[in-house]
Parts: structure tokens; C-alpha cells; sequence
């Protein structure tokens, strides 16, 4: 691992919509910006932004609102609020118009300013994260509100979370593949309005009624990867939303499930790759 991606805080700043962001920018070429899932990190993309950079991309890394080094505001968050944070970061760094790559709740926010700002996206990914929210996605949404609003979450309710969410039944009778998750699922401490906020962002885009009006307001290039056993995006509601927009393709990674992207980083940065390359 490179000097700079061993850093657990990005050092560059940015106030935008009274949000303070650490952002981090790598590489040369065409920019890439992305966004990360709820709680993640911006630094947790390292392996794909080597894979990215090495293809000849420029990659803009950041913590979302109330994640990370960026500053945490009183929640309630919308989607709508992380894209216009993710715009704001845009026109600091005079990148557009740039692709953007967003994974769970990052590819909500990815859709959304594909949607509202278009002038800003050449083309978009969206990993894990494309279309309506299944039922259960928004049942863990309300379960993670209830968390938020504890002084103190229990680790192993985190631990647990993940590791259900993120692997497949089959992955999860892998010890080892399981160790190492709980090893990255124990090290996220993550407490207080940030946690609210993002809980609540995705609940309201689950529980919206606009689905395939939004998804026809899509125009720029759209790759949507969806995971074989993806409890929260199931394959079938990233397909659905894909068949409405204009210019959307769809692929099924096999094996899968909503940790794919951590699980196999390089299949999954690879099929982006050849996406970008093409628009």
C-alpha cells in the first residue's frame, strides 16, 4: 500500500452547504469521484482507487456528511442533502463534468445528482445501490435509527450487522472470510447525529412513491452492478430501475452479496473500468 492511502484521515478540507468535508484527490486523468456507503469511510476505497488510478483515472475520495473527518450536523439528512454535498465538492475542485461511482447509499446519492445536476456527471456507477429499497433494507433503516438514538451501541450489534448484511450464507460459513469481516466490523465506532442522519437518508429514499419518474430523469451514462445475493439491493430492483433509465446498462455480479465490493474489489473496479472507458 502507497504512503498516502496508509492515512486514516484525508487532510484536505472543504465547507460546502455548512458541511465541512476531508476530501482527498490522487492520481491524473479523467476525474473519478467517489462516494462511499453508509458509515464508510472515504479511506476504505484505497484498493479500488490504486485498481482506478492505474487504469490512468484521477480519484476524489471524501467522507460524507457524518462520517470520518467531516463534520457531523444534527440530523435529519436527506439523499437529496448528500448530493448537493458531493456537487458542492464538485465545483470546489472544478472537475466537471466527472464520473462518480457510488456504492449502497452512495449510489442513492450518485442517482440523485446524476438526476439534479446533470451538467456535473459524464457517467455514473452505482454499486449496490440503484432503485427502490427492499423491504428489509428499510426495516435495518429503522433499526439503525433506534441505534442511533442510544448513548452507547453495543459493538457486537455492529459486528453482526455487517456481517449479515454484507456476506452470503454461503460466505458466511467461510471462518476466515468471517474473521477478517469482524475484524473491520469491530474497528467502526460510529455514534451520534452522524449515524442518525445517514439512517435517515436512506430511510426516506426507500419510502418515496416517485420511483420511475426519478429514474426516467437519468440521462448521462449509467452502469448499475447489482450482487447475486444482495439482501438490500436485490438484483431485481437494481434491474428494474436500470430498464428506465435511458442510457443504463446492467450487469449481475455472481457470488455476491451486498459486501461484494469489499469481498472482490478488483472484479468489481475492473467491470467500472471498462464501463469508464467507454464514455
Amino acid at each position: 500500500m502507497s504512503p498516502d492511502r496508509q492515512r486514516t484521515r484525508f487532510g484536505d478540507r472543504v465547507i460546502v452547504n455548512g458541511v465541512e468535508l476531508a476530501f482527498d484527490v490522487s492520481g491524473e486523468g479523467d476525474p473519478v469521484v467517489l462516494i462511499a456507503r453508509t458509515g464508510m469511510p472515504g479511506i476504505a476505497w484505497f484498493a479500488h482507487r490504486s485498481r482506478l488510478e492505474a487504469a490512468g483515472y484521477r480519484t476524489i475520495a471524501f467522507d460524507s456528511r457524518g462520517v470520518g473527518n467531516s463534520s457531523a450536523p444534527d440530523g435529519p439528512y436527506s439523499v437529496d442533502d448528500m448530493a448537493a454535498d458531493t456537487a458542492g465538492l464538485i465545483d470546489h475542485l472544478g472537475v466537471a463534468p466527472c464520473h462518480v461511482i457510488g456504492l449502497s447509499l452512495g449510489g442513492m446519492t450518485a442517482e440523485a445528482l446524476a438526476r439534479s445536476r446533470r451538467d456535473l456527471v459524464r457517467s455514473a456507477v452505482l454499486i449496490g445501490g440503484a432503485g427502490r429499497t427492499s423491504a428489509y433494507e428499510r426495516l435495518l433503516s429503522k433499526a439503525e435509527l433506534e441505534l442511533a438514538a442510544l448513548e452507547h451501541v453495543p459493538p457486537f450489534l455492529d459486528v453482526l450487522g455487517m456481517l449479515h448484511e454484507s456476506l452470503s450464507s454461503t460466505q458466511l460459513q467461510d471462518e476466515e472470510l468471517v474473521s477478517v469481516w469482524a475484524q473491520l466490523a469491530g474497528a467502526r465506532k460510529w455514534e451520534g447525529p452522524g449515524r442518525f442522519g445517514q439512517a435517515h437518508a436512506a430511510l426516506s429514499w426507500g419510502e418515496r412513491d416517485d420511483w420511475e419518474a426519478s429514474w426516467a430523469a437519468v440521462r448521462c451514462p449509467v452502469l448499475v452492478l447489482a450482487f447475486e445475493h444482495d439482501i438490500i439491493f436485490p438484483p431485481r430492483i437494481s434491474e428494474e430501475a436500470a430498464s428506465h433509465m435511458s442510457r443504463a446498462e446492467f450487469i449481475e455480479v455472481k457470488g455476491q452479496a451486498h459486501g461484494g465490493v469489499m469481498v472482490s474489489p478488483d472484479e468489481v473496479t475492473d467491470l467500472a473500468i471498462e464501463f469508464l472507458q467507454r464514455h
